[in-house]
């Protein structure tokens, strides 16, 4: 989201948004910094993948006020946002984002709406992770136009970035092939062909199959300070997450990697799920018992002695 009078765009700073923290503005980096990633939904929610915009109504002052970004769903109602006329404007208080008198690294402010003012107009960019940095990436980006269509596979029933994490990932590839030749053109295949490979490898018994796991399982009993925790952490009322950590210590041997289980965890489970940690990933909900499962199918090599439920944090 980008204020293009100023070339300033929407940041989480680097903070920490296990916790509430205010939102910030820094010099937009052509949609390649994770910390500027965020998207205005459908029902309204300015959000990241966990987190959700909202004013802070202590701090309202006269015609200002301070955004923050909490836990989505942490309260009974969340705030309410749209782009109108490139205003971005709160719903509930009739504020709209602002940066007048803003730099790098300065905590974003609502203000009064006013027409025609340049600091209140925002335009949301499509995101260009992984494009090459010239610097018209900026001017280049292409207007993300609402609502999105969403594609999802006739197989596994997923939106079609998740077929590879499905574990039938072959047979969705045949259904899109047949049924979206178009998108299928898009795939990256070799990722998908290590996908299932993989999956061919889980469903063997005996043979090579059965030898690799029992060298995986070898390898883990000779370093035992590999061990995975999962936690439910209360956020607010009635509202949980689980913390998962300690799958990081198995990537490189293994191969599993953490942001593609976040994104695994965001699909299977419909929720919110992110990397928060150097080894750690929080997925929104109380799912721990599912999560147990799912290690036990995916990476069968992690014996269930490595695995421990710690309960619920304590407060």
């Amino acid at each position: 989201l980008r204020n293009p009078s100023s070339g300033l765009c929407l940041d989480t700073l680097q903070r920490d948004e296990k916790m509430d923290i205010s939102l910030g503005v820094f010099s937009c980096q052509n949609g390649k910094s994770e910390a500027q990633l965020f998207s205005l939904t459908n029902d309204g929610k300015l959000r990241r993948e966990i987190t959700c915009a909202k004013i802070d109504r202590n701090s309202i002052v006269g015609n200002k006020a301070i955004v923050q970004l909490v836990y989505c769903g942490e309260d009974e109602k969340d705030d309410k946002w749209i782009l109108k006329d490139g205003k971005l404007q709160n719903e509930d208080l009739d504020l709209c984002l602002d940066v007048m008198g803003l730099k790098n690294n300065d905590n974003i402010v609502a203000r009064s709406c006013i027409n025609d003012l340049d600091t209140q107009k925002w335009e949301i960019l499509k995101n260009s992770v992984g494009m090459a940095d010239d610097e018209g990436d900026a001017a280049d980006a292409v207007s993300v136009k609402y609502p999105l269509q969403v594609q999802y596979c006739g197989v596994c029933s997923m939106p079609l970035e998740y077929c590879e994490y499905s574990g039938m990932t072959d047979k969705c590839l045949n259904w899109l092939e047949t049924n979206l030749p178009s998108e299928f053109e898009k795939l990256n295949l070799g990722n998908w062909k290590e996908s299932i490979d993989a999956e061919k490898k889980h469903q063997k018994r005996g043979g090579k199959g059965s030898k690799v796991v029992s060298e995986k399982q070898a390898a883990v009993k000779k370093n035992m300070t590999m061990k995975v925790t999962l936690q439910r952490v209360a956020r607010g009322k009635n509202k949980f997450v689980t913390v998962i950590k300690g799958l990081a210590s198995f990537g490189d041997i293994f191969n599993v990697d953490l942001k593609s289980t976040a994104k695994l965890f965001a699909g299977h489970f419909a929720c919110g799920s992110s990397v928060t940690a150097t080894d750690e990933i929080v997925v929104q909900g109380d799912v721990k018992d599912e999560i147990l499962e799912i290690i036990g199918t995916k990476w069968p090599f992690i014996d269930s002695h490595l695995i421990e439920d710690l309960g619920d944090q304590k407060r």
